[in-house]
């Protein structure tokens, strides 16, 4: 049985730990340094009732992180048909690139392709299967799959199932998409639809 999770302020933690002298440890990314931490998280871990789970909160001033913006977009807008996540994530700004001929500019610019993909393929999920974050960067490696049964991709409902991946790099600033570099496999999607020959490679 799960037991409830316990939220640790950052802020409490940092205290705990500088007062421990573990954050004294040079240089920081040391080995040794690397052991303290991993003790003192233990050492918080023992702290709770079992089957406790540990998280830690953000405070109200703290960003979410690029790889939480990621999970939200793909989570929020594709798989929950929320669109009003498009103007929560994404910046006055946003530049989405790899979706159509020319990069979608500002969250106005990427709603009609938005629109019409979820409605061809309402019931579209998008799995995120690994992501890769380094600084404000988060690469998402995703599994898409879903029935064809909208005409808003140009041609007419096959109601045939689709499974596709594929990846989107994102620029997150101050918890908000600022740019997107989309790479996926839209020739598999359109040979499963049968609009492109199979055989094409």
């Amino acid at each position: 049985m799960t037991g409830a999770g316990i939220a640790i302020n950052p802020a409490q933690f940092d205290r705990e730990f500088r007062s421990a002298n573990y954050s004294t440890l040079s240089p920081p990314r040391s080995v040794t340094f690397v052991r303290a931490l991993v003790d003192f998280i233990l050492e918080w871990y023992n702290r709770m009732p079992n089957g406790a789970s540990l998280t830690f909160k953000l405070e109200d001033n703290m960003t979410a992180s690029a790889s939480e913006v990621a999970h939200a977009w793909f989570a929020r807008a594709w798989n929950a048909g929320e669109e009003s996540a498009i103007d929560e994530l994404f910046s006055p700004n946003v530049i989405a690139h790899g979706l159509s001929a020319e990069p979608m500019r500002g969250p106005e610019a990427f709603k009609p392709f938005f629109r019409a993909f979820r409605s061809a393929i309402p019931d579209i999920t998008v799995t995120v299967l690994k992501t890769v974050t380094e600084g404000n960067l988060c690469a998402t490696f995703c599994e898409v799959e879903g029935t064809h049964t909208g005409d808003q991709l140009g041609f007419a409902a096959t109601n045939r199932r689709v499974k596709f991946s594929g990846f989107t790099l994102t620029r997150v600033e101050d918890g908000k998409i600022h740019e997107g570099w989309n790479t996926y496999d839209f020739l598999s999607m359109y040979q499963q639809l049968g609009v492109i020959p199979a055989s094409l490679t």
